[in-house]
């Protein structure tokens, strides 16, 4: 892949490098291929490899107690595994291929050389990906916000019907209690 095809392909990522560093950044970055049903992680294990989808999707999904979560999935031109990068640690979703899977992976290690060996191109790719968490985490706070009202929506009208319902059974009681 030419810098030109990883601009293409991931232009959030690459919008603040320069040439120079995406071609380092290139060179620090492994194929990988991962077969439909593969996990490239799991929930709450350690994770430190940022993922690159060139080819294929995955489910990002969290499970617990036997119940599966699905947080979304991710295709080509989608990065994922931000954190693992940048702090390793434990995994805050699963990805699973649902698909044959391609991606370029930039593991923890390769990350640190890349700061210590090219400081302009780790800079960029740490820009890049603040970028995202910050657009990530404003979307998941409107998302939130919206599942509360819709919560607080569901939880008046319950509260409405409940009255309604109360109303209907008082009337049907006098009615009885009247005809008798």
């Amino acid at each position: 892949m030419s810098p030109d095809d990883l601009k293409k392909r991931f232009p959030v990522l690459t919008k603040h490098f320069k040439k120079a560093d995406l071609e380092t950044l290139l060179g620090a970055l492994q194929a990988n291929s991962w077969a439909r049903g593969q996990e490239l992680t799991r929930y709450g294990e350690d994770g430190r490899t940022l993922h690159l989808v060139t080819q294929g999707a995955l489910s990002i999904h969290v499970d617990q107690e036997g119940e599966e979560l699905l947080l979304g999935q991710a295709g080509p031109g989608c990065v994922v595994g931000e954190l693992g990068l940048v702090e390793p640690g434990p995994s805050s979703a699963s990805l699973t291929a649902l698909e044959d899977l391609q991606t370029l992976d930039l593991t923890h290690e390769r990350f640190e050389q890349l700061c210590r060996e090219s400081p302009s191109a780790a800079s960029a790719l740490l820009r890049a990906i603040s970028l995202e968490l910050v657009h990530r985490l404003r979307n998941s706070s409107r998302e939130i916000l919206r599942r509360i009202d819709d919560h607080h929506w569901m939880r008046v009208r319950a509260q409405e019907d409940r009255k309604g319902w109360l109303a209907r059974i008082a009337s049907l009681v006098r009615g009885a209690a009247g005809g008798a």
